[in-house]
């Protein structure tokens, strides 16, 4: 590996075949993007027009799908290497539930494998996005509320019809921007049995109940301030937010990760049974 220290991003790696067609790869990427001047363009994106925004957005997904093709021609070709179980553990979140498995197999039968800790990894997060399916039995928890109390997962969705854990954080803008329409499904079925119980991937105290109040958001709300390393986040595989998990009054999953224009039809429709 060669570097300069005043510009690591520039640092060139070489030895290996895999190494050889990253390599490749990132300069058909470093191409096609100083041919559609994505680097530049991208620096003065947001004073663009809504026209020229979109040429951007248009160049930008050109170049992109050209490397994705690449890369899956690549796969194809060596579905057994190490890049291959990298791909596959690094997107293991993207893989439907029912291919997971099978895209495993082909490594868990290999000696070279036998004691991968990528593929020891990927099989233990493949084994909880399973356990999290509908039908399944939601992990219990316990976090402090914002006045220092002790809420307990199971306390809340025994006393009600359905209850949507909310991952959220004050600094999460697409949060924000949906806790308007959050606070008005909440009253619509609250009284219909419906809860929300709130896990914030804040770390600042002081930002998680301002944005509490500023959103008036009435419902319990839960929190260990660790940020990314919310151990209720890392028990639920919440690799973004917002994102949600629904239970019934059993705790049984009966929706998870349930996009934001279909929350009220998802409730509407559940609370009709």
């Amino acid at each position: 590996m060669t570097f300069d220290a005043a510009d690591p991003a520039k640092a060139v790696v070489e030895g290996g075949e895999i190494q050889s067609f990253i390599s490749s790869m990132n300069a058909k990427r470093d191409e096609l993007y100083a041919a559609a001047k994505l680097d530049s363009l991208m620096k003065v994106y947001g004073k663009l027009s809504d026209e020229e925004k979109a040429a951007v957005r248009e160049a930008y997904n050109n170049a992109e799908k050209q490397i994705s093709e690449m890369n899956d021609a690549y796969l194809a070709a060596n579905p057994a290497s190490a890049y291959a179980l990298y791909t596959v553990a690094s997107t293991i979140g993207d893989i439907p539930v029912a291919e997971l498995d099978a895209k495993l197999a082909t490594f868990d039968t290999m000696a070279v494998y036998a004691n991968n800790e990528i593929l020891k990894d990927a099989k233990e997060t493949a084994a909880l996005i399973k356990s999290l399916q509908p039908g399944n039995k939601a992990p219990d928890f316990v976090q402090n509320d914002p006045d220092g109390k002790p809420v307990k997962f199971s306390d809340i969705y025994s006393k009600n019809k359905l209850t949507m854990v909310d991952f959220w954080a004050s600094w999460c803008g697409p949060c924000r921007a949906f806790n308007p329409d959050l606070v008005k499904i909440y009253k619509k079925f609250h009284k219909k049995g419906f809860e929300i119980l709130g896990v914030s991937h804040d770390k600042s105290y002081d930002a998680w109940v301002k944005g509490i109040k500023d959103d008036k958001l009435t419902w319990p709300q839960v929190s260990d301030l660790k940020y990314w390393d919310n151990e209720v986040g890392k028990m639920y595989y919440v690799r973004y937010i917002p994102q949600n998990i629904f239970v019934d009054q059993n705790g049984i999953i009966v929706g998870r990760q349930i996009d934001k224009p279909e929350v009220a039809g998802f409730i509407e429709e559940f609370l009709k049974k």
